[in-house]
């Protein structure tokens, strides 16, 4: 019992520090770049778990299985993915971009379903539904809001931009979901599990960056690099916290505090990001629909 209340208090800390790097990415998304931010924000995450790696040699607990699956989610979830939900969080906010994004559980019962033919039952199927009637009304807002994009705001390609890059977070990040159960199933130390993790993404953005004639320092020297940091620190905490929960605590004690992480969005967005931010009755009661659809499903998963 003891245990479980630790759970809990760890995915609400959890949720609240999601939320509270979004602010610092959505602040900086004014005048920064997705991929400069992904990279800043991914590698301060690295520098804080790689230390761990010392803490338990030698003894890590890993497999080819394990190392491949938090490899795998890195890339998916603190790479691509990442790059998505910046990118999104810019063009559309993070009031909104936040609630699609946590449709990855969506995306992680249908694969579980699918894909490891996990038995669907009445709770997951109301989690579903109820999880979709979120994600349409959230949608519904990006599709009535002007995009913050000055390029192709109001175009027809810069509204499907508007769409696809939350919706790819999303599918990316409900990926990850299913990568993580593979990585935590194993004896591996949490704090190895997400320096494996972050340092995987961080080596694929260097090469991204390379390859796109970027320079990696650079996410370091612009004007936005304090927030990128701010957004990498919360985010390297929430994740800590979420891997903590999940490692000594039920998934079904966990994943509907950690749900919560749209609601706290909702209200930084209304005292910290007031201009940046419109917050409208549809959009605050598409969350609430998106926070229980999450918890009924993460609580069935």
């Amino acid at each position: 019992m003891q245990v479980d209340l630790i759970g809990a208090l760890a995915g609400i800390f959890s949720a609240i520090f999601f939320a509270v790097s979004l602010v610092y990415i959505r602040r900086a998304m004014t005048t920064g770049d997705p991929v400069e931010a992904t990279f800043g924000a991914t590698g301060v995450s690295a520098l804080m778990f790689l230390p761990f790696l010392v803490f338990y040699f030698p003894d890590y607990g890993l497999d080819w299985v394990v190392i491949l699956a938090f490899v795998a989610s890195g890339i998916s979830a603190n790479f691509i993915g990442r790059i998505f939900f910046y990118a999104g969080t810019q063009r559309v906010g993070a009031s909104r971009t936040m609630p699609i994004s946590r449709g990855n559980l969506l995306v992680a019962a249908l694969l579980g379903i699918f894909v490891l033919g996990e038995v669907i039952n009445l709770g997951h199927f109301a989690g579903i539904l109820v999880l979709t009637g979120g994600l349409v009304l959230v949608g519904h807002e990006i599709a009535v809001t002007p995009s913050s994009s000055a390029v192709d705001s109001g175009s027809r390609g810069g509204r499907l931009l508007d769409f696809f890059f939350p919706v790819g977070a999303m599918f990316l990040l409900g990926f990850a979901v299913l990568f993580d159960k593979i990585g935590l199933g194993g004896e591996t130390p949490f704090t190895v599990g997400l320096a494996i993790k972050f340092s995987a993404a961080a080596i694929g953005l260097i090469i991204f960056m390379l390859v796109r004639g970027d320079s990696p320092i650079e996410s370091f020297r612009v004007e936005e690099k304090w927030l990128y940091f701010g957004g990498g620190v919360t985010s390297g905490i929430a994740l800590g916290f979420l891997y903590f929960a999940l490692n000594i605590s039920r998934v079904v004690v966990v994943i509907p505090f950690y749900s919560l992480s749209p609601l706290f969005m909702l209200i930084f967005s209304h005292y910290y990001l007031e201009r940046l931010e419109e917050i409208t009755k549809i959009l605050v009661f598409g969350t609430i629909l998106v926070v229980l659809g999450a918890l009924l499903t993460g609580v069935f998963m």
